[in-house]
């Protein structure tokens, strides 16, 4: 960290950074001082050196962390995951596995010595263990279905897994037999009966995701949740399943609609381990999912909503008395979405970071009780607690992810990993700026700056304003690995992240207010802040650039058929026609609640709201990136936008990639693209 990141760790009730004084022993890194030499930018090609921090585990006794650390491979296209061993209390890591395949979810064994993870290492990806103190890994499964996430029973005698299975048939032996033939057959056709037959970047090919249970030594693999349903559902993000601590049943989310395209209605249930039996214990119509026991058994956390088809509605966590079969909100009055959460041993303390005013802060709230700030700045995800110890991943817009830990003793914050201290303290990279404007109807939008990496407050600058997806989402104090700030910054521009109309992190009302009305206030909000920034005296109004992906491409589409203010724009996997989006797309919940229904109930909302509408008042330079696999923002959005630019004498281009979805993912394929991107910019901002 060359800049003053200090915001990155702060305590709620000072006004400094948390424990400076600790803060400058311990986190190193994240030190406010600039070396007096600065080697070259940052660029496209340094951001691919940096190791990405995944999901970790802590031991059951809070001493050690396993923890996945991505690193890419150019010469392969491809992004290897291993597995690292290190101590709590910080520390030089420990390799654990290696090789030319990923390893990914590990999961400890309750007697902390064994460590479960899934890799692809023999072809398909099976469920392999280790020795917690290193060693050879060796394999638990060998199923022709596959097997991933591992999760241990709490007496250890079990581990339950998911598979990707055909529902209708019994054997593994069917199975194979079937996979087999599918792919000796030139022709490869699928037969497709029902909506949700691809998903994301994949095709589901008629198999569903089922629970899968065996035991922890090695032996017979039953199937505990059979049936032509996913289970838990194909749609929902993290781990849908846990054990009781008891170790006798689990419990899931399930979509039993019979179009799960057009549900958002998951629900739990619970299986019993002895006899196979299933029971529904939640009946809410939206979402109930991620499920979580309480210690002592007696309830299930987990994570609710309460309007049945809007994705985007306020996650609520509630508790499920087992007893009384009752649920009932566990943080009641909190305006914010909680999604992923831990609950304190004791049961009485539940632990979670949220995205609030475009950071993601450390809470902690009593059940049923008002929650409070631990940790504020920068950016918090993936929470667990051990020993007295609050773990988590945190990152900032000018610092990687890395793991500290949070003490509920002492109140204090200490460093345990430094992943990628060698290649950042090769750079000056700027911290953000926070501010806040007034957007449509006077209502304040903050956005996040980020300064080149070289400046000087008597310069002007060209900037570029990036606009995130969703529409459900937001800019927080995040180091983005796709839309990554530093690297707009140390090309030499002004980066402007604005959180309009739909942002997370401010109240669901904002949120709700971009529904029905996506090119309407929000884009106010958007051009309201490129007029705020362009009246700051490092800003050179006159050449000013913008781009986005998913919503932020169709936000950037939108802008092109309404205002030539922008001297550049670059659309990634963006809607263009909003008809044609609401045929291709996955998830059909997501339109007919943004637009108030399908296509022939609301035809004027999704005509009103099609960028393709504007095509005619185009006349802004355009750079679209999509990939082919993206099955959420079909690419046929981007084959028709460029042809309406080239009839139309615009210029423009189109960056197709055959082998991606709605990210760009392959390291060499991100390379290319944000090479593109940086050099459409510097084309239109810098050299013209």
């Amino acid at each position: 960290m060359m800049q003053d990141c200090g915001h990155f760790l702060r305590h709620p009730r000072q006004k400094g950074p948390l424990m400076r004084r600790d803060l400058l022993l311990l986190l190193t890194m994240l030190s406010s001082s600039i070396p007096a030499l600065a080697s070259d930018a940052f660029t496209p090609a340094d951001l691919l050196k940096l190791k990405r921090i995944g999901d970790f585990a802590v031991s059951p006794d809070g001493r050690q962390i396993v923890v996945e650390v991505a690193l890419a491979d150019l010469l392969k296209n491809t992004r290897v995951q291993h597995l690292y061993a290190i101590s709590a209390s910080g520390g030089d890591p420990r390799q654990l596995t290696n090789g030319p395949t990923s390893e990914e979810a590990p999961c400890w064994g309750p007697d902390g010595k064994r460590i479960s993870f899934s890799s692809t290492r023999d072809g398909t990806s099976q469920i392999w263990q280790i020795d917690a103190s290193g060693g050879e890994a060796h394999r638990l499964t060998s199923i022709s279905t596959g097997a991933s996430q591992p999760l241990f029973s709490p007496d250890g005698k079990w581990i339950a897994f998911l598979s990707e299975v055909y529902p209708d048939l019994k054997t593994d032996a069917e199975q194979k037999a079937r996979i087999e033939a599918e792919e000796k057959d030139p022709l490869r056709p699928r037969q497709i009966d029902h909506l949700m037959y691809r998903h994301g970047s994949s095709w589901s090919n008629g198999r569903r995701r089922h629970i899968m249970i065996m035991p922890a030594a090695g032996g017979d693999v039953r199937d505990l949740t059979p049936g032509d349903v996913d289970s838990p559902s194909r749609a929902l993000r993290g781990r849908q399943f846990a054990f009781s601590p008891d170790s006798r049943e689990i419990c899931f989310a399930r979509n039993d609609a019979a179009d799960t395209a057009a549900s958002t209605n998951d629900d739990l249930y619970t299986v019993d381990l002895a006899s196979g039996t299933s029971n529904r214990i939640t009946s809410n119509p939206a979402s109930d999912s991620t499920p979580a026991y309480s210690p002592d058994g007696r309830s299930i956390a987990y994570v609710a909503q309460r309007r049945p088809g809007n994705e985007a509605d306020r996650f609520e966590l509630m508790l499920y008395d087992r007893r009384s079969k009752i649920s009932t909100p566990a943080v009641p009055g909190f305006d914010r979405w909680i999604r992923e959460f831990q609950i304190a041993p004791d049961g009485k303390t539940v632990y979670f970071a949220t995205e609030d005013a475009g950071r993601r802060p450390l809470f902690a709230a009593p059940i049923g009780g008002k929650p409070k700030k631990l940790v504020d700045g920068g950016s918090i995800t993936a929470v667990a607690v051990r020993a007295g110890e609050v773990f988590f991943r945190i990152e900032s817009l000018c610092e990687p992810p890395e793991i500290c830990a949070y003490s509920t003793g002492r109140k204090a914050v200490r460093r345990v990993t430094n992943m990628n201290t060698g290649v950042v303290q090769a750079f000056r990279l700027s911290p953000g700026e926070s501010v806040t404007y007034p957007g449509s109807g006077g209502t304040g939008i903050q956005a996040w700056v980020v300064k080149p990496a070289s400046f000087t407050p008597d310069k002007r600058y060209p900037m570029v304003v990036l606009i995130h997806g969703g529409p459900e989402g937001a800019w927080s104090d995040a180091f983005n690995w796709r839309w990554n700030a530093q690297i707009f910054a140390n090309a030499g521009l002004v980066v402007m992240m604005p959180n309009p109309r739909g942002s997370t992190g401010f109240g669901q009302s904002l949120v709700d207010e971009i529904n029905r009305d996506w090119g309407g206030k929000a884009y106010v909000d958007i051009m309201a802040g490129v007029e705020f920034m362009a009246k700051r005296s490092y800003v050179d109004p006159e050449r000013i650039a913008a781009a986005g992906g998913s919503f932020g491409g169709y936000m950037v589409n939108w802008i092109a058929g309404r205002t030539d203010r922008f001297k550049a724009l670059v659309s990634h996997a963006g809607i263009y026609s909003v008809p044609s989006f609401y045929g291709t797309t996955d998830e059909l919940w997501f339109p007919e609640w943004e637009f108030g229904g399908a296509p022939w109930e609301k035809p004027d909302e999704y005509e009103s709201w099609s960028p393709h509408n504007g095509a005619i008042n185009i006349r802004t330079p355009m750079l679209l990136t999509h990939g082919e696999k993206d099955y959420r923002v079909s690419i046929t959005e981007a084959q028709q936008l460029f042809a309406a630019l080239q009839r139309r004498g615009v210029p423009s281009r189109l960056l197709w990639f055959p082998d991606e979805g709605h990210a760009i993912e392959k390291p060499k394929n991100q390379l290319l693209w944000l090479d593109t991107i940086i050099s459409w910019l510097r084309k239109y901002l810098v050299e013209s």
